[in-house]
């Protein structure tokens, strides 16, 4: 879908919500039972989605976001403290889900530098920083990212 006026950006937000009601998912997610995942974002939308989901399967499930833990993926040591405080309890992660972001519903050319710089730090630093720390621990687990 092509953004082009201010009512495109409400209207894909609201197919993007309606698509995420109708998640298929098959039965292989039994699966995840007794897998550790980590969920950043799980706070809220699609990531506290995915945490109810992967709960009722059996996943132990931890969540980290701004809100409720603190956590902020655009400071890469919040991202490694994190991930670091579930290795000690878990021993090792199986899965991690960045599903943090900060969705502005504004038009570019009318958002505030620093807003702008906010969402930069946070949608792609953040997901960098989340990509870079949590190798080292898929690794050793053969973990998903």
């Amino acid at each position: 879908m092509k953004l082009t006026y201010k009512e495109d950006t409400f209207l894909l937000d609201k197919l993007f919500q309606l698509h995420s009601t109708q998640i298929q998912h098959s039965d292989d997610l039994h699966s995840l039972k007794d897998k550790v995942i980590v969920v950043f974002g799980g706070n809220s939308g699609i990531g506290e989605e995915i945490v109810t989901l992967a709960s009722s399967y059996g996943a132990k499930v931890y969540s980290f976001s701004r809100s409720a833990t603190n956590t902020d993926i655009s400071n890469y040591n919040s991202v490694e403290s994190a991930l670091s405080s579930v290795v000690t309890q878990t021993r090792r992660i199986d899965y991690i889900v960045n599903c943090a972001a900060i969705l502005a519903k504004e038009p570019l050319i009318t958002m505030d530098k620093a807003l702008i710089n906010t969402i930069i730090a946070t949608n792609y630093n953040g997901m960098v920083n989340v990509a870079l720390a949590s190798y080292p621990y898929l690794q050793n687990s053969e973990g998903q990212l």
